[in-house]
């Protein structure tokens, strides 16, 4: 907007599968994009257990001391995943 708020997250081709460069602190990476399914069905199929699923948040008092953080509440910038090898 006018005063510089990030008002939405663009998001597009969710399915499609890349590797844009990209420049981030002064350092280029390839930021990796997958979709979910993607992650979810490698570790599936390799016999680990999900035990945990968290899309981190900001509190209240973080964006007290952090306003930028606000903006995350509209969508996460990350998940956190707990998983476990099966017992054979």
């Amino acid at each position: 907007d006018a005063e510089g708020n990030k008002l939405y997250w663009p998001i597009d081709d969710y399915f499609v599968e890349r590797g844009p460069l990209a420049d981030w602190a002064n350092i280029k990476v390839i930021n990796y994009h997958r979709p979910l399914q993607s992650y979810m069905d490698a570790f599936l199929g390799h016999g680990l257990v999900l035990r945990r699923f968290i899309e981190p948040c900001p509190t209240a008092e973080q964006i007290a001391v952090a306003p930028n953080l606000a903006v995350q509440l509209k969508m996460p910038f990350f998940v956190v995943m707990q998983w476990q090898q099966q017992s054979s």
